[in-house]
């Protein structure tokens, strides 16, 4: 098989400001929701995504939490909201349920966020050649899948064969994420990854500033890789739920 390039997921690390205040001194505690027996369950939480004053309406039982982290370099709050729903069915919270998401084991809890900005950095071009073999085991789905045949220490040339792909990346003729990038998913103890951008240039250009030369909102999202020939499911449904979350200045998904 001919070899080609492979999308990588790679973080991209901010140096801090040294004459930045404490973050200690700055942060705000994180908010966490409960659900119960009675109606409020599904009344919406107004929340304005820091920093750039992002209106958003989500139903309490949607909610996990909400992080408010502050980034010396910004000097300003990030805030971040994790949310969660149960897979295969897309349900969300409620008090009959509740044992599924609340178990450190379950394998059905789809968890997916909003918040931080992003450079829309998050992936780099590597080579196959010599560490990655792609395989046709979910061509059906529209994802080239990778092995990595890297040797470790002493391991025999027979498990490295038996391993199972790790990196899958969508045919871009296929799906591409909002911001026309490749979807890249990565798959490590039994989770799979998804990060990607709302870019910037959905929003009205006097509101760009306060992106701070960034080019979107970050959107991430993992799974049980059980469920990774329905990506393209998963990937609609974290896009669509958040776009009607969005009441500033319109829905930017």
């Amino acid at each position: 098989m001919t070899a080609r390039p492979i999308l990588l997921a790679a973080a991209l690390l901010l140096g801090a400001c040294s004459d930045a205040p404490s973050p200690h001194d700055l942060s705000e505690e994180a908010e966490y929701f409960e659900v119960s027996d009675n109606s409020n369950n599904t009344v919406p939480v107004a929340i304005s995504l820091r920093p750039i004053k992002l209106d958003l309406e989500i139903p309490r039982h949607h909610l996990a939490s909400i992080a408010h982290p502050y980034k010396p370099w910004a000097k300003t709050i990030w805030d971040r909201v994790n949310l969660q729903v149960l897979l295969p069915d897309f349900q969300f919270r409620n008090t009959q349920n509740l044992a599924e998401f609340n178990s450190q084991d379950s394998a059905d809890v789809l968890r997916y966020r909003i918040g931080g900005l992003s450079s829309d950095q998050s992936f780099v071009l590597l080579s196959v050649n010599k560490e990655y073999q792609e395989v046709d085991d979910f061509a059906d789905v529209h994802l080239r899948a990778y092995v990595n045949r890297r040797k470790y220490g002493n391991q025999s040339e027979e498990s490295i064969q038996a391993r199972q792909p790790t990196m899958f990346v969508v045919n871009e003729s296929y799906l591409r994420t909002p911001s026309e990038k490749p979807i890249v998913l990565s798959c490590n103890l039994r989770r799979c990854n998804a990060s990607m951008v709302i870019p910037a240039s959905n929003w009205p250009e006097a509101d760009r500033v306060d992106f701070g030369g960034t080019q979107g909102v970050r959107i991430e999202f993992n799974y049980d890789q059980k469920y990774l020939r329905q990506w393209q499911q998963i990937h609609n449904f974290v896009l669509a739920t958040i776009a009607s979350y969005i009441h500033y200045p319109e829905s930017v998904l």
